[in-house]
């Protein structure tokens, strides 16, 4: 027979009991069985293609769903959005806070080098010379390495 002659589900001859069963699993799932594929696998129940369909379609559009996520109502959404608000605040605050320390400190540096200078100005340059070396040396290396780990911090 031809390929263009699939039009009807053929018996197996060898069991008679399952012809009417083959013929309308066949039918449910819109299939037309051809002459020469009868010596193929034999047809799946409806039931089992069914809970086959399912899962396929679940894994299809993403993971199975965990009963964990079919308990959340919107009320939880709701605390879980103000509870990540309040943390963003609260670190917008906390960066705020460091950067006016930060300020604090350089101006407290800033006011011990300038006592430094107007006592030890007149009484010993050499002295003065080589304090304003060591701490500008030590500011600098300070500068280098927040420098160094912010942008290490920034790559990650």
């Amino acid at each position: 027979m031809s390929k263009d002659s699939t039009t009807a589900v053929v018996p197996d001859e060898a069991h008679p009991d399952h012809s009417t069963q083959d013929e309308t699993s066949n039918e449910a799932f819109g299939q037309v069985v051809d002459d020469e594929e009868q010596d193929g696998p034999p047809t799946i129940p409806k039931r089992v293609m069914q809970s086959v369909e399912m899962f396929m379609a679940q894994t299809r559009s993403g993971s199975i769903p965990s009963p964990f996520w079919e308990k959340i109502t919107p009320e939880h959404v709701s605390q879980v959005i103000e509870s990540n608000d309040l943390e963003t605040k609260l670190a917008i605050e906390d960066r705020q806070k460091g950067r006016y320390f930060n300020v604090v400190y350089i101006i407290l540096g800033l006011v011990a080098l300038g006592f430094l200078v107007l006592t030890l100005q007149g009484s010993n340059p050499d002295l003065l010379e080589k304090l304003i070396t060591i701490v500008l040396s030590f500011v600098g290396g300070i500068g280098a390495g927040w420098g160094l780990a912010r942008t290490r911090s920034q790559d990650r």
